[in-house]
């Protein structure tokens, strides 16, 4: 978790990353209880935080149905506010258009956000989709929106 204290308060948010919702094997044989107890840790802080970030894999290599599973999961973390960027592991069937119908609501362009909290901007930018290290056009703009 990272906070920083400032002149409006306290700003703190909860970093999640790398469910792949499907995967299966020996490393982790049940990865929605790993979710489920990443979130029980989070609705364990003395102090709720003001968001949670999940930066990429939420599906193991494009599964259907991961993207609705790990939101209806985060939905039961404290955090209100639950914001998702993509992997590569969320583009590789169809560029994350299954990753932004089911968890990139409310974001803009190909995924990235940007909003203002406790007097932070916090832009919240994709990475390139197949990993080709080239900033993904439209996000450009999200530093100063």
């Amino acid at each position: 978790m990272w906070s920083t204290k400032e002149a409006l308060g306290e700003l703190s948010y909860v970093q999640i990353s790398d469910s792949h919702m499907r995967f299966n094997k020996p490393a982790n044989m049940d990865v929605r209880a790993t979710l489920k107890a990443a979130v029980d840790k989070v609705n364990a802080l003395s102090a709720v935080p003001e968001f949670v970030l999940h930066t990429g894999d939420i599906s193991h290599l494009s599964k259907p149905e991961a993207p609705g599973t790990v939101d209806q999961i985060l939905k039961s973390a404290k955090p209100k506010d639950v914001f998702y960027v993509l992997g590569e592991d969320d583009v590789l069937n169809d560029d994350g258009k299954q990753f932004l119908e089911g968890c990139g609501k409310g974001s803009k362009g190909v995924g990235w956000y940007s909003f203002d909290k406790k007097g932070a901007h916090e832009p919240l930018r994709q990475g390139s989709a197949r990993g080709r290290g080239k900033p993904l056009g439209s996000q450009h703009s999200s530093i100063e929106d």
